[in-house]
């Protein structure tokens, strides 16, 4: 039987731009199943049985298995032992029947604790108040264990949320009162058995502080503080930004980009001695408010973070929010009630038809492409993002990739890289025609179908295959599949890291490309 080693590289045609670094997005070393690996956020309490219904089959027509809610303390216990299930049991009782793995995460202290501990407060606590003396913690702990005994089927409690969020989530940046709050919570969780339903509470951005003139990092601190907490306890951050891969055009590119933050991150986490048992991209998304780009630019935005988060390392993901929000949220910002993946009328967003469309491509599983261990890509373009995904039910491997900047259309002022249009790139795969090697597909053409990709196939001119590179991520499947009934030449013994060669850094019109092919067998 011929083997072949595939030898991939794509080179970079440049016109009078100037070489920066580029992110070139490294091998992933895990199985990623979409139906596990994803999840969503969901406010149920603000929306009727019946909306809730048609949301949660929304959710369970994409592979996604997690579903991520808030329950207010201040609701759910306004008033000191009283417990307030009817507000939330039609709600978590859709959720249990659903099927889907449910996290629920707790905020906001009801006005009568200011009457808990030794030295009652003369004025209501501000709902943001961290449970900070031992009686309120022990108080919180409680009421927590109480929701865990009657919803037992909430796979994850999230300890609080957004604690380095200042006055949303805390009204001062403590991380040794949370400590002292979630081990507490620790303490009565595992005298009933249940400490395995517990999870740190996720922390805001990437864990740094917005107090003025602070530049500490909250989940440093706490693994400064006391590391055996993460001890196969999950944790977990909400990686909002402007752009998928960073805050700002100028560091998306080199080490302070987001991305590199985020994967950073999470090895910080997944590296210390007692390690955790996963890290959740708990929180993230984009507004599909006109002023920010519309729903065109949220559903490019998705797409692209969540292909970087499985690169990057995080267990699940998590976007906000599966649908819309109206008046009664009390979110009076109107862009912040449009992050929703489905509208106030029940109907599909742009981004949620391009999620479609994405996993028509995709499939619902993707691994690691072991057979390109000698891809090499030189020259590359300044502000090119690629990543590389083998999958399993096809035996074929796809090559995403875009230029992260925003361009006038997209809702941005410039576009510094216009020069910029087109890779071209070298390949030998099995099964291919002479002139037909694989299929570039679109996903934010929503009407362009894997079932008629012929339409769509790449057309090799020479050696040389050229693919279109624009703002919009794109996807390329090599090789064509093989014709039925015949059997597959296609082998995957090597596994490595992507090579990156370094970029040049003077202006060129073209970057001389060298490839060696070898075969065995």
């Amino acid at each position: 039987m011929n083997k072949f080693y595939l030898l991939l590289i794509i080179s970079i045609f440049l016109n009078y731009v100037k070489c920066d670094q580029t992110i070139l997005v490294p091998l992933f070393n895990k199985t990623i199943n979409f139906s596990d690996f994803l999840g969503i956020g969901g406010e149920f309490s603000l929306f009727s049985s019946d909306s809730v219904s048609q949301q949660l089959t929304f959710i369970k027509q994409l592979p996604i298995g997690w579903v991520r809610i808030g329950i207010p303390y201040n609701q759910f216990e306004s008033t000191e032992g009283v417990f307030d299930l009817n507000r939330f049991d039609p709600q978590m009782r859709q959720l249990n029947a659903s099927g889907l793995n449910t996290i629920v995460y707790f905020t906001g202290v009801p006005s009568w604790f200011n009457t808990v501990g030794p030295t009652p407060t003369p004025t209501p606590l501000n709902a943001s108040t961290l449970p900070s003396t031992i009686q309120q913690q022990a108080q919180f702990a409680q009421t927590l264990l109480e929701l865990a005994n009657n919803y037992t089927f909430v796979k994850y409690w999230q300890v609080w949320d957004r604690m380095n969020d200042i006055p949303t989530g805390a009204t001062t940046y403590d991380p040794k009162t949370y400590l002292d709050l979630f081990n507490q919570v620790l303490q009565v969780f595992k005298k009933e058995g249940l400490q395995s339903k517990l999870s740190i509470g996720s922390v805001y951005g990437y864990g740094n502080s917005n107090s003025p003139g602070s530049d500490a990092n909250f989940i440093t601190d706490l693994l400064n503080d006391d590391s055996s907490v993460f001890n196969s306890i999950p944790s977990s951050f909400q990686p909002y930004t402007q752009y998928p891969e960073g805050n700002s055009l100028s560091d998306i590119s080199g080490n302070s980009s987001n991305y590199i933050i985020s994967n950073g991150l999470v090895n910080k986490l997944k590296g210390t001695g007692v390690s955790s048992s996963m890290v959740f991209s708990s929180q993230w998304g984009w507004s599909s408010d006109n002023s920010l780009g519309g729903e065109l630019q949220q559903a490019n935005n998705t797409i692209k973070r969540l292909l970087l988060d499985v690169v990057s390392g995080v267990d699940k993901s998590f976007l906000y929010t599966i649908s819309d929000l109206d008046t009664n949220s009390n979110i009076t910002n109107l862009s912040d009630r449009l992050y929703g993946i489905i509208n106030l009328q029940l109907g599909k967003k742009l981004v949620y038809r391009v999620l479609e469309r994405l996993f028509q491509i995709t499939g619902p599983q993707l691994v690691t492409p072991t057979e390109l261990i000698n891809t090499q890509i030189i020259g590359v373009q300044p502000g090119m993002v690629i990543m590389f995904f083998k999958k399993p039910a096809t035996k074929t491997f796809l090559v995403v990739f875009y230029k992260n900047y925003l361009s006038p259309a997209n809702g941005g002022s410039t576009d510094p890289y216009k020069n910029v249009s087109t890779i071209s790139l070298f390949s030998i795969p099995n099964g291919g025609s002479k002139d037909n090697i694989g299929y570039l597909y679109t996903p934010i053409n929503v009407n362009q179908s894997p079932s008629t990709a012929s339409s769509y196939e790449v057309v090799q001119l020479g050696q040389i295959t050229y693919l279109p590179v624009s703002h919009d991520l794109s996807i390329f499947e090599f090789p064509l599949p093989p014709p039925k009934n015949s059997s597959s030449n296609s082998s995957s013994d090597d596994s490595s890291s992507l090579k990156l060669l370094p970029t040049f850094t003077n202006t060129i019109l073209l970057v001389f490309i060298f490839t060696i092919i070898q075969y065995v067998f």
